[in-house]
């Protein structure tokens, strides 16, 4: 559904690939390696199904959710590595990131 909705748009899909025209940013390969890590993991745990509804509904919200992890990196690099962290966030903030992660977890087989 939300592939559809950025087909119509214009705007990027899947990994690297974009319309003529647009003016998104692409991702590097070290993103697009990050996203399969982290779709793989969500997979794994069994939450393909909610992480796509979370980032469906909340999709106006991945930029706050990116800046909010900036903001809160102090606190969670306690738990996970920094490194980890900084890619979530840069992730979120990205249009096309957060697109390309709901196209790996759509087209995924769990």
């Amino acid at each position: 559904m939300l592939r559809q909705l950025e087909l119509n748009n214009g705007n990027c899909i899947g990994k690297r690939q974009c319309k003529e025209g647009s003016a998104m940013t692409q991702l590097t390969p070290e993103q697009d390696v990050f996203i399969d890590q982290v779709a793989g993991a969500i997979r794994h745990a069994g939450l393909r199904q909610p992480a796509l509804l979370i980032l469906d509904a909340g999709r106006p919200l991945t930029f706050i959710g990116g800046q909010l992890l900036w903001l809160l990196q102090p606190a969670l690099s306690l738990l996970l590595p920094r490194k980890k962290i900084s890619q979530m966030a840069q992730i979120l903030e990205k249009p096309e990131g957060v697109l390309a992660l709901v196209t790996r977890l759509e087209t995924q087989d769990a």
